[in-house]
């Protein structure tokens, strides 16, 4: 049996991010990039190794936030029923999709504009979230135990960034204060769904990443 190429995974992914096709549950979502993570895993001349290094990354990176908002909105409703809601109704209520291919298009650009556009997003979101607080009685523990994940996964995403290489003190202490800044502006929310939505806008910016890597890749290799 011939292995998987680029293409079928390019299908696929498409059908995952493209608002006019059929929408998935996040559970069904995630499970189909846990497949192509495998297929990328064990089919290693796709393309160039530089290029599948790049394809691995992102959609690693996808896949934990993924697995992270599947986790949060389980904690929010207390049921696995939680995971069938539409993937896509979770970005769309994030924020527009044209904005979202805007802010993966600067990311492409520039190794900080990523975090950048996250800090921005995440404080003009916060005040929407400010009533939460009194609305909801969630044990602090929760939320601190929330903000840590947080600043744990957005480390994670910077370590796991290929394009970052020989950073400098100064930048990597422009990284600490931008994750700081971001942990600390979604943790005065004190809202479940600031963290939901922060992970949907993450998963689906870097399932558009792998999906603009694929398109930039040679047509040979796909």
């Amino acid at each position: 049996m011939a292995k998987a190429t680029l293409k079928e995974l390019r299908t696929s992914l498409e059908s995952l991010v493209k608002f006019s096709q059929e929408s998935l549950s996040l559970a069904e979502v995630v499970d189909e990039v846990r497949l192509l993570s495998f297929l990328l895993e064990k089919n290693g001349k796709m393309a160039s190794a530089a290029m599948m290094r790049e394809l691995t990354a992102n959609l690693r990176c996808a896949l934990l936030m993924l697995e992270r908002l599947e986790d949060f909105l389980i904690s929010a409703e207390g049921s696995e029923k939680a995971v069938s809601e539409s993937f896509k109704a979770l970005v769309y209520a994030t924020v527009e999709q044209v904005a979202l291919r805007l802010g993966i298009s600067a990311s492409s650009a520039s190794s900080f504009t990523f975090f950048t556009n996250v800090v921005s997003f995440i404080l003009h979101r916060v005040s929407e979230y400010s009533y939460v607080k009194a609305a909801k009685n969630i044990e602090a523990s929760h939320f601190r135990k929330a903000k840590t994940h947080l600043s744990k996964d957005l480390w994670e995403l910077a370590v796991r960034n290929s394009a970052l290489e020989g950073i400098s003190i100064h930048e990597g202490k422009q990284y600490k204060a931008m994750i700081a800044q971001v942990s600390d502006a979604i943790d005065q929310a004190r809202s479940q769904e600031a963290y939901i939505q922060l992970y949907a806008f993450l998963s689906y910016i870097y399932l558009l990443k792998v999906l603009d890597l694929i398109d930039t890749s040679s047509p040979a290799s796909a």
